[in-house]
C-alpha cells in the first residue's frame, strides 16, 4: 500500500498548492464552478461539501465526473501512467489511486507530462479543436480521444532513442538533422558528419522518418529522435537540452520542416545542400532554408548557382552568407592486376556471362529519370554498333514494372534492349556487396544524370580508376576545381550518342598508363565536420545585426494565423530581418522607400498611397471585367460593393454555357446589365482579360478597366476568400464607399492602381523564363519586381493592355491547361504590368489598408 497523501504532496508543496489543493478528494474550484449559486450564497466550498454535497451526489473532484460517464476510466488511467508508484498502485485497485492520478494529471502545472505519457499542453497543441471545445484535455482523451486513436506523448516517447555517446558537459551541443534512415546519399553523408563530429560535440540526431540506418546513427549519437513533427513535439523530449544547443546543421533541403522549430526557439542553424533547386518541390524547400538559414554549405558550385535566382528574390547574400564543401574529395586510386581479376571474375558470376576482355561499362544510380538510366539504356543500344563486344550494366534499386511514371516505360525500354540474356550487352542488376566488384571490374563509369549534385558514384569510380563519362552542366562536378581530372570526359548535355561513343573510345582498365593521378587535395587534418564547423562558428561569430520590432504586418510564412502562434510570426519576422532578408514589408513606408531608392525606371514610376474611403466622389468613366470561372461567390461581390452600380459597362468572361446561364440569372436578380462572353478555359482570368481588346470595335472605346476574378483559395470565408476578399475591399471600398483606388485614374498619367501586397514577392518561378521574356520588352527587367498586382486584380487603362499584348501578338501559343502552380507566362504576365504601363508612358499606384486581412 502507498501513501497517497504523500505522493499528492510531494508533487503539489513545490507549485504552491498546499494551501488552496491540501487534498486530492475535493476541488473546491472545480466545485465552486459547477455550482455558482454557492458562490453567490458565500458558502466555504469543502465544508458545503462534505455536509451535504457529497451525500446530495454532488461531485467533489472531475474525477468523481468522469468515473460515473465510464466506469471503467481506472483502466485508462492506468494506462497511461509511467510514474512507477502510482502505476502499481492503480493497478493494484488500490482505493483512490486512481483518482490521485487523474487529479495530479489535471493539475495546470504539467504535472501530468512527469507522471504519465499524457500532456495537456501536447494533447492541446496537436489538437486545437480539443482547447475550442472547452472540455479538460484529460477528460477529453478518456472520453473520446482515446477511441479515436488520438496520439499522446507515449508515441512520442517511443520515437526517441538514448544513443551511445554519453552527454559530456565539457563539449558544446549540436543539432544534427536528415530527412530519413535510409541508406541513400543525404542521409549517408550526415552519418559520416556524425562520426566526426561526435569526438568534440554532444550531437542530437532528428530525422523526420525511420530507416535502415536508424540503429548506426544511435550508436554515433547522444540521441537520436525521429518525428515527422519537429516544432510541436521536440519540447517533450529535449526541452532540457534546446537552449544550450549551439547551432543546428539541416542536412539536404528535405530538411526544411526542421526550419519551423529552430525559428521561434531562437537556435542559429546553417543547411548542407545537396540538391538543385529545379527539382527541390514544393518551394518551401528552397524558400525557407534561403529566408531563415544563417549559413548554407553548398557541396559544389554549379549546385550554389542554381540558388542564386530564389535567394536574389529573397534578399539572401548569396556571396556573403555561403561556402562550398564538398561531402567528399576526389581520391584517385589504382586497381592491381590480381583484384581485377578477381572483380570480373564474381561480376562474371552475377550476371551469368563469360567478360574475357570485352570493355566494361557500368552506370549507378536509383532507376529514375532523374538519373537517367534511360539514357544509359540508349547509350549501350548506340554503343553496340560502336563495340558489339561491350557489356553495359546498370546498378541500382527502385525498378518496379507496376509504377506508371518510371518503371513500365523503362521495362519496356529494357525488354527491347535485351536485358539481362547471357547473349545480350545490357543488365540491370539491384545494388548489392557486389558493388564495389563492379566498380573494380569495369572499364568506364557513365553518369547520364540530368541533374546529380555531387554523386558518390562518381567518387567510387575514380577511387577504382574507372574512366568517367559525363553530360557537361549536369553536375557539381562541372565546377572548376575538376577541370585537371584526366578521367573526366564531358560530352554535350544530352547527346547520348557522344557519350557512347567516349565511353567505347575508353581503354581498359588494365590497359591504362600508371602515372595518370591527381594529387588529393591537403585538407591537413580537417574532417568534413570540422570544416563545416569552423565555417559556421566562424560566420555566426560576425553576425551582429538583431532587429527586434514586430512590423505593421503580423503575417505568417512557417505558422498559423492563430492566436497561439503570435509570437512564431514574430519570431520568423524578426529573424528574417535580422537576416537583412524579405518576406513582410515592416510598413507601406519602407515599400514606398524602395521603390523611390531603387535606380531602374520602372519602380521609380511607382508609388504607394494610403486607402483611403469615399462616399460621394465624381468618377471617372470606367468599365469592369469580371473572370468568372468559379459563380459562387459573384452574387455577394456584386451586392457588396457599390462600384458595381456606377460602373459604365461590365463584362464578364467564363467557360461554360451553363455558367453563363447562371451568371444572366444573377445579374437580372440583380438588375444589373453585364455583357456575357464565353471564352475557352486558357489563360486563367488575366488572358480572357487581355483578349478583350482584340476585339476594337466592341470593347476598344473603354479607356479605364477594372479587372477582377471569382478565382478560390483554401483560405475561404462564408463570404468567399480572405485574400480575394482583401484584393476587393481596397481596389473597390464597400457597399456605400469608393475606394480612392479608382480615383487614382482620375490622373491621366496614372496607367495601373493595384492593391499594395504585403508580402514582398520576387520573380520566384518565372525567373527561369526572365530571359526568353526579355526578347520581346524593351526594359531591361529588373533584379526584383519590389511591387506587382499580386492575384491580378487592378485598374489599368487601354494603353497598358494594348502595350502588353504587343509584346505576344495576335496569334501567339498560349499554353494550356493544366498549368504549374508558378512559373509560367501567365505569371510572368502578373508581374510585367508595371513595366507595361512604363513602356505606355504612365505611371503605377499602389494603393495599402494595413488593416485589412491578408490571409
Amino acid at each position: 500500500m502507498f501513501d497517497l497523501d504523500e505522493i499528492w504532496h510531494r508533487h503539489t508543496d513545490p507549485l504552491g498548492l498546499s494551501e488552496t489543493r491540501p487534498d486530492f478528494r475535493f476541488d473546491a474550484e472545480y466545485y465552486m464552478n459547477r455550482h455558482p449559486e454557492l458562490v453567490e450564497k458565500g458558502v466555504n466550498a469543502a465544508e458545503h461539501y462534505y455536509a451535504h454535497g457529497k451525500k446530495e451526489g454532488r461531485f467533489g473532484t472531475l474525477y468523481h465526473q468522469i468515473k460515473q460517464a465510464k466506469p471503467k476510466v481506472d483502466r485508462l488511467i492506468a494506462n497511461i501512467l509511467v510514474d512507477p508508484e502510482l502505476k502499481e498502485a492503480v493497478e493494484s485497485e488500490q482505493d483512490g489511486a486512481a483518482e490521485l492520478a487523474f487529479e495530479l494529471m489535471v493539475l495546470p502545472h504539467g504535472v501530468d507530462e512527469k507522471i504519465s505519457d499524457f500532456s495537456k499542453r501536447h494533447y492541446q497543441l496537436q489538437y486545437p479543436d480539443t482547447k475550442a471545445a472547452g472540455i479538460p484535455a484529460l477528460a477529453h482523451y478518456l472520453m473520446f480521444g482515446l477511441k479515436e486513436k488520438r496520439v499522446t506523448l507515449r508515441t512520442i516517447r517511443r520515437n526517441f532513442y538514448q544513443g551511445e555517446v554519453p552527454y559530456d558537459p565539457a563539449k558544446k551541443t549540436i543539432i544534427l538533422t536528415v530527412h530519413e534512415f535510409t541508406t541513400t546519399g543525404a542521409p549517408i553523408v550526415a552519418l559520416d558528419v556524425l562520426k566526426e563530429a561526435n569526438k568534440t560535440h554532444n550531437v542530437i540526431v532528428l530525422s523526420l522518418q525511420a530507416g535502415a540506418l536508424l540503429e548506426q546513427f544511435r550508436r554515433e549519437a547522444m540521441c537520436v529522435f525521429v518525428t515527422f513533427m519537429p516544432h510541436e513535439e521536440i519540447d517533450f523530449v529535449l526541452g532540457d537540452h534546446l537552449p544550450h544547443v549551439e547551432y543546428a546543421l539541416l542536412n539536404s533541403t528535405d530538411s526544411s520542416p526542421y526550419v519551423k522549430m529552430l525559428v521561434p526557439r531562437g537556435i542559429p542553424f546553417a543547411a548542407y545542400v545537396h540538391e538543385f533547386t529545379q527539382y527541390s518541390l514544393p518551394l518551401h524547400k528552397t524558400m525557407w532554408p534561403s529566408l531563415y538559414a544563417d549559413y548554407m554549405i553548398f557541396s559544389s558550385d554549379t549546385v550554389r548557382e542554381s540558388w542564386r535566382g530564389i535567394q536574389e528574390d529573397l534578399g539572401f547574400d548569396t556571396d556573403r552568407c555561403t561556402t562550398i564543401i564538398p561531402q567528399a574529395e576526389l581520391e584517385p586510386g589504382r586497381i592491381g592486376p590480381e583484384a581485377h581479376a578477381k572483380a570480373r571474375k564474381r561480376i562474371e558470376t552475377i550476371l551469368g556471362i563469360e567478360l574475357g576482355d570485352r570493355k566494361l561499362i557500368y552506370g549507378a544510380g536509383s532507376t529514375h529519370w532523374r538519373k537517367g538510366t534511360d539514357l544509359f539504356i540508349l547509350m549501350a543500344q548506340i554503343g553496340k554498333d560502336i563495340d558489339p563486344d561491350a557489356v553495359w550494366v546498370w546498378i541500382g534499386d527502385g525498378m518496379n514494372h507496376e509504377d506508371f511514371h518510371c518503371g513500365v516505360w523503362l521495362e519496356k525500354q529494357m525488354v527491347e534492349a535485351g536485358v539481362n540474356r547471357k547473349d545480350g550487352y545490357f543488365h540491370y542488376i539491384p545494388g548489392g556487396d557486389y558493388y564495389r566488384d563492379l566498380c573494380m571490374a569495369s572499364d568506364v563509369m557513365i553518369l547520364p544524370s540530368r541533374m546529380d549534385p555531387l554523386p558518390n558514384v562518381i567518387l567510387d569510380a575514380v577511387k577504382y580508376d574507372c574512366e568517367v563519362v559525363m553530360f557537361h552542366n549536369a553536375s557539381g562536378f562541372d565546377d572548376e576545381a575538376y577541370n585537371d581530372e584526366p578521367r573526366f570526359h564531358r560530352v554535350g548535355y544530352g547527346r547520348v550518342d557522344e557519350a557512347a561513343r567516349v565511353a567505347i573510345e575508353q581503354p581498359r582498365k588494365m590497359e591504362k598508363p600508371q602515372n595518370r593521378r591527381v594529387a588529393k587535395p591537403d585538407n591537413g587534418d580537417e574532417t568534413l565536420f570540422s570544416r563545416i564547423d569552423g565555417a559556421v562558428v566562424e560566420h555566426l561569430s560576425k553576425q551582429k545585426r538583431f532587429y527586434l520590432g514586430t512590423g505593421e504586418y503580423d503575417l505568417p510564412v512557417l505558422f498559423t494565423e492563430r492566436d497561439e502562434d503570435k509570437a512564431c510570426r514574430q519570431a520568423e519576422r524578426q529573424k528574417v530581418w535580422s537576416l537583412d532578408r524579405k518576406t513582410v514589408w515592416k510598413s507601406d513606408r519602407e515599400a514606398a522607400n524602395a521603390l523611390q531608392k531603387s535606380d531602374h525606371p520602372v519602380h521609380r514610376s511607382g508609388s504607394v498611397v494610403c486607402f483611403e474611403e469615399h462616399a460621394d466622389q465624381e468618377l471617372p468613366p470606367f468599365s469592369i471585367h469580371i473572370h468568372a470561372y468559379y459563380t459562387d461567390d459573384l452574387y455577394h461581390d456584386i451586392t457588396s460593393y457599390d462600384v458595381y452600380r456606377r460602373a459604365n459597362r461590365i463584362v464578364i468572361t467564363t467557360d461554360m454555357v451553363k455558367k453563363a446561364n447562371a451568371i444572366h440569372e444573377i445579374t437580372k436578380s440583380l438588375g444589373i446589365e453585364a455583357e456575357v462572353v464565353q471564352v475557352p478555359n486558357t489563360g486563367r482570368d488575366i488572358l480572357p482579360f487581355m483578349e478583350l481588346f482584340h476585339d476594337i470595335d466592341r470593347f476598344g472605346g473603354d479607356d479605364i478597366w477594372a479587372h477582377v476574378h471569382q478565382k478560390k483559395s483554401f483560405a475561404s470565408t462564408p463570404g468567399g476568400d480572405v485574400w480575394r476578399n482583401f484584393l476587393l475591399r481596397i481596389l473597390f471600398g464597400g457597399q456605400d464607399v469608393i475606394s480612392n483606388a479608382l480615383l487614382q485614374m482620375k490622373d491621366p498619367e496614372v496607367g495601373l492602381v493595384a492593391p499594395f501586397d504585403p508580402f514582398i514577392c520576387g520573380w520566384f518561378g518565372s525567373k527561369r523564363i526572365l530571359p526568353i521574356y526579355q526578347q520581346l520588352v524593351e526594359t531591361p527587367f529588373p533584379t526584383h519586381p519590389i511591387l506587382f498586382p499580386v492575384g491580378n486584380m487592378f485598374f489599368t487603362r487601354r494603353k497598358v493592355v494594348d502595350q502588353m499584348n504587343s509584346y505576344f501578338g495576335d496569334d501567339y501559343p498560349w499554353p494550356n491547361e493544366p498549368i504549374a502552380n508558378d512559373g509560367t507566362v501567365f505569371h510572368m504576365i502578373e508581374r510585367l504590368w508595371p513595366t507595361a504601363t512604363y513602356e505606355a508612358g504612365l505611371k503605377s499606384v499602389f494603393v495599402s489598408k494595413p488593416d485589412q486581412p491578408r490571409r
